[in-house]
Formats: C-alpha cells, structure tokens, sequence
C-alpha cells in the first residue's frame, strides 16, 4: 500500500502544478497518461481501500 500512495501522491503533485491539466491528465481529452493513472487508481482503491477521494486523479478517473 506504500508504494501506491507514494506514486497516487506524486501523480497528484505533478497534476496540480500543472496548468494543461483539464477534465484528464494533460487537457479535455483522454490520453495515455489517464490509462496509466486510472490504474494506479484502481489498485489503490479497490485492493488496498485507500481513500483518494478528493483528490484530483479522483475527479479525473471519474471522467474516463
């Protein structure tokens, strides 16, 4: 569960800090880079039950 977090929370930085950051990861639609996160996500959520509710890979997961 670690190891996820610390990715969830890096993902999470970067996507704060960045201003090309839309309804997805990089603008309004979905890339790579959604699939990757929504991955991580999901391990996250649905194996280690971590709350990452209101975070922004939360909103973003939610669009896809």
């Amino acid at each position: 569960m670690h190891w996820s977090l610390e990715g969830l929370q890096a993902i999470e930085g970067h996507l704060k800090g960045e201003k090309e950051t839309g309804r997805f990861c990089h603008g309004d639609a979905p890339t790579m880079a959604d699939i990757c996160m929504a991955g991580q996500v999901i391990g996250a959520t649905g194996y280690f039950k971590a709350d990452v509710s209101s975070c922004t890979v939360m909103r973003i997961t939610r669009n896809a």
